[in-house]
């Protein structure tokens, strides 16, 4: 079985942990979120391009729950979907350039 990372809509996690798993499962810290692997965070909001996703996700939070994940486009910003619950794989990129 393969080991992932799950956030849902009403969970309740420090910011700083997931900020930990993401960086254990070979995600990379950049200044914008354009390609699978990586990730960053803009004070509540946590972007991420899991692995095998076509877009990446937007994770918010009120304190340390998280009240919405959506999908949205690279290029305008703007939500495509909304999800009640995001399960994240290993990246399996090897870069390791930051904040590119």
């Amino acid at each position: 079985m393969f080991k992932s990372l799950k956030y849902f809509v009403g969970q309740i996690i420090d910011t700083e942990q997931i900020l930990q798993d993401l960086q254990s499962y070979h995600y990379v810290n950049a200044k914008n979120v354009v390609e699978e692997g990586q990730f960053t965070q803009r004070g509540e909001i946590i972007d991420v391009f899991p692995a095998n996703f076509d877009s990446p996700v937007r994770i918010r939070f009120d304190d340390n729950k998280i009240t919405h994940i959506d999908s949205f486009n690279i290029k305008t910003g703007k939500n495509i979907w909304q999800h009640k619950i995001v399960i994240i794989f290993a990246s399996r990129k090897t870069s390791h350039s930051v904040f590119t």
